[in-house]
């Protein structure tokens, strides 16, 4: 600043500051000094108010009284955005006699990420929403092993919270964990005022669970409010020091994943009970103290007259201010000129009238050189964006293309942006279109999904099961499957399964309008659905018609691994998607009058315990199958069984040539025969009545590390 009007000043644009023009200036001015500076918005100047702030707190303090508020009860709950960089502060000139940190009059900042963090006059803090700018979810979000549990990943058009989220908030993560850590009957929550905390349902909402709302004054809550008291200000530097040292690493992009792994250590690093309760203490809540907020009301959005020094002249001649002062000293000027007064009056009019050109002509460069830089900086920007080169289709696999459509706004091509064979992304790219060349727009597009899709049906319609029982499944489908088989364009019928069986009963009744019926659970829910279809009278037509395949949401998810490769939700939806119908031969299971399929294995003994005796133990995961394995290894089990097995050296025709029957009750083809039925004098009887365990299997795969049957090609698969 400095500097442009000393170049301005001597018309010379390369003159320049001597490197001790800043210490010697302010040696020169015994009236100034340096000081940090202080952000603030002019808004929140405006109401550092003594009548504002004393009104606050005998709000608070009645609040407290009428609802018999505990101290510990009081929470704070707001949202603060983060840019992918930080600024620092920075060494300024101010007046000697000023005490506390100077602060910048600013428009406000812009918000990339925001967090919606609330903290309790205990000194505890509830898990945070990330709120990040997508149209989707993203796989990739939920590999941060730094996320913990009890976060809550959002997504907004803007990055910004909206009254769907601000009240999601309040049910799902405020309500629990306050209640449970509350000392009284009710909770006193302080926030400001932002319109997604002011809707009638959020209003509502607190008012039938004991929360009583207080809303700050405007532009209050640098003062006010406990989180930007104590917390915000360090959590920012301690952010913007990882982004520090991550960018001297090497990494000059932060993105929504780099964020997502250096927020949480910048998280815990700052949200301790010292500067949380501390946030409290400044604020005036806790101890209930308003003399803590008063004392550092001190802020003047003027700059002060300086100081008068002995010798100077009377204070009314002053430098005018704005064009009314300056009228009114001219006129002075004006007045004592005619009356020819040989007192120093006139000298001092000229020489205020000389500052006050000084001062118009120095803001003018300074005005100059501002939008200067903020040309410089658009224009930057703008090259920037016309240089960004965005995946074009010729980069993407044709596989990964899930639609190319044209639209008001030109060719958008939604894709799946593969990080690894393991993982993928929604993602889109979008080109303007001549109005003139929209029919070959048209054309080309229509060209380009026909490419995409080959023999793999489009738009296709599904019939979805979720297992609501089965851990994650919801959230794994609603965040991750559905935008992806959304953007596909397939219609979805969603339907939650309420107990055991309910999926055959729905597969059995179900109208053979659905190119697929898609299970988002374990590998349970599709053995259901096989048996619904064989059960029904249009066997043959079901089963050969409607595809069956899954959104791997359980333990196991071996139909998954043996169809994908993956038990990745979103590689599985757009396997889906691109997929091709398949035939799939299937196990008939007799026992007494009842006939049941199985796709994947059939099991007697320990591998079918270890399973069926573990359900009680599925919060162990996978982990289960061992303990059970081992648990009824230890205690010896025996089962009877009479067992024949046919092997056959070259089956592949043998059992690729079988054809639908009609045998009992069962629509489907028992090529064998039942348990009911003599052992052909082809089939070898195994010489033992009793067995540890049996096993056969028709995939390779039985879970993600147990490939049983490795040369399943070449035969029927079975363990002894």
């Amino acid at each position: 600043m400095a500097q442009n009007l000393l170049q301005a000043r001597l018309q010379d644009p390369s003159a320049t500051l001597g490197v001790n023009w800043a210490y010697s200036f302010t040696k020169r001015r015994p009236e100034i000094q340096t000081r940090y500076n202080q952000r603030i918005t002019y808004q929140r100047a405006k109401q550092e108010d003594p009548k504002v702030i004393k009104q606050w707190f005998a709000t608070v303090r009645e609040a407290i009284q009428e609802h018999g508020i505990h101290e510990d009860d009081i929470w704070n709950f707001d949202e603060t955005g983060f840019a992918m960089g930080l600024c620092s502060t920075s060494k300024v000139i101010t007046a000697v006699d000023r005490s506390e940190r100077p602060r910048r009059v600013i428009q406000g900042n812009r918000e990339w990420v925001t967090i919606i963090e609330c903290v309790s006059s205990k000194g505890i803090s509830i898990p945070p929403w990330v709120i990040l700018k997508a149209g989707s979810h993203q796989a990739a979000w939920y590999q941060e092993p730094a996320i913990k549990n009890g976060w809550v990943l959002a997504r907004s058009q803007n990055g910004w919270t909206t009254d769907e989220i601000g009240l999601a908030w309040l049910k799902e993560t405020f309500e629990p964990y306050s209640k449970r850590l509350s000392t009284g009957a009710k909770r006193l929550l302080i926030l400001d005022g932002h319109s997604s905390h002011q809707t009638a349902e959020f209003d509502a909402f607190c008012k039938e669970n004991a929360i009583i709302c207080l809303c700050m004054p405007p532009h209050t809550s640098h003062l006010l409010q406990p989180l930007d008291v104590g917390v915000f200000g360090p959590l920012k530097r301690s952010y913007g020091k990882l982004v520090e040292g991550m960018m001297t690493a090497g990494n000059n992009h932060i993105d929504k994943e780099d964020f997502l792994h250096l927020y949480p250590p910048a998280r815990e690093m700052v949200f301790n009970l010292e500067n949380i309760r501390n946030g409290f203490a400044g604020a005036g809540l806790k101890p209930l103290n308003e003399d803590r907020v008063l004392e550092k009301i001190t802020f003047q959005l003027r700059t002060p007259t300086p100081p008068l020094v002995e010798g100077s002249i009377s204070s009314t001649f002053q430098t005018p201010e704005n064009p009314r002062q300056l009228y009114h000293e001219v006129r002075s000027l004006q007045r004592s000129l005619r009356k020819r007064m040989l007192s120093s009056s006139p000298i001092s009019h000229i020489q205020h009238l000389e500052k006050a050109a000084q001062m118009a002509m120095n803001m003018n460069v300074l005005l100059q050189q501002e939008i200067k830089v903020l040309r410089d900086e658009n224009e930057r920007k703008l090259k920037k964006k016309a240089r960004r080169r965005e995946p074009g289709p010729s980069q993407i696999d044709l596989y990964n293309i899930l639609n190319a459509i044209i639209t008001e706004k030109g060719l958008t091509i939604t894709y799946m942006d593969s990080t690894t064979p393991q993982n993928a992304f929604l993602n889109a790219l979008q080109y303007p279109i001549n109005p003139s060349k929209t029919s070959e727009a048209q054309t080309w597009a229509s060209t380009l999904n026909a490419h995409a899709y080959g023999s793999a049906k489009p738009n296709k319609t599904l019939k979805i099961l979720i297992n609501p029982f089965c851990s994650g499944a919801m959230e794994k489908f609603h965040k991750i499957a559905s935008p992806i088989l959304s953007a596909a364009n397939c219609t979805l019928s969603v339907e939650e399964t309420q107990y055991r069986g309910h999926a055959s009963e729905i597969a059995q009744s179900l109208d053979l309008i659905y190119d697929g019926i898609v299970c988002c659970s374990g590998d349970g829910l599709p053995h259901e659905v096989f048996n619904g279809l064989a059960r029904r009278k249009d066997a043959q037509d079901a089963l050969g018609s409607v595809a069956v395949s899954m959104i791997p949401c359980g333990s196991g998810n071996a139909m998954a691994w043996n169809l994908f490769g993956s038990d990745d939700v979103a590689v599985a939806a757009l396997a889906i998607v691109k997929g091709v119908n398949m035939p799939l031969d299937l196990m008939s299971v007799t026992q007494g009058d009842r006939h049941t399929v199985s796709f994947l294995s059939q099991s007697l003994g320990v591998l079918a315990d270890s399973d069926l005796k573990t359900e009680h133990l599925r919060w162990m995961g996978d982990q289960r199958f061992i303990y059970g394995v081992f648990a009824t290894i230890v205690r010896k089990t025996a089962y009877p069984c009479l067992l024949a097995v046919k092997t056959l050296p070259e089956q592949g025709e043998e059992i690729s040539s079988g054809h639908w029957q009609v045998h009992g009750g069962l629509s489907l083809p028992l090529k064998y025969g039942t348990v009911e039925d003599r052992v052909r004098e082809d089939w070898e009887v195994m010489p033992r009545e009793q067995l540890a365990s049996f096993y056969t299997g028709k995939m390779k795969i039985v879970a993600k590390d147990t490939n049983f049957f490795r040369m399943l090609s070449r035969m029927m698969g079975f363990w002894i």
